[in-house]
């Protein structure tokens, strides 16, 4: 029988993220367990900065390290580094910026990330978006 479900709520029955399945019971998708949209040329003074945050779920702030140098800080840690991270930088709308691992590998706790300019230099992006899934 198909139909649709309406609730306020859904909760796992573990301490893990709830998953969706299929009718035999096979993961097919899971929620993002943090998510954050920033600004990365507000000022960012003092660090950690919530003003550059325009819109986040389970981030409790971004770190500023350097010139398009930034880490997301997680409010729930995840269960382990072993994530996925989709990270996107642009400007107006145009995309010009990509996400990559900075020098630190990423923790349970934190991802940190650079955004580069077109010119593949490292530079401010204001309109950071960053989705982590994690088991």
């Amino acid at each position: 029988m198909a139909g649709t479900v309406v609730v306020d709520t859904v909760k796992s029955s573990t301490s893990g993220a709830p998953v969706f399945q299929n009718t035999s019971g096979t993961q097919i998708g899971q929620l993002a367990r943090a998510w954050v949209r920033f600004d990365g040329t507000n000022a960012f003074s003092p660090n950690p900065s919530t003003s550059a945050i325009t819109a986040s779920f389970n981030v409790t702030s971004i770190t500023k390290n350097g010139t398009g140098d930034y880490t997301v800080n997680f409010t729930n840690s995840m269960s382990s580094a072993n994530y996925c991270a989709v990270v996107f930088g642009g400007k107006g709308g145009v995309a010009f910026g990509l996400g990559i691992e900075a020098t630190a590998a990423p923790t349970a706790a934190a991802y940190r990330f650079l955004t580069y300019g077109s010119s593949f230099t490292v530079t401010d992006t204001p309109n950071n978006c960053v989705a982590i899934f994690s088991t």
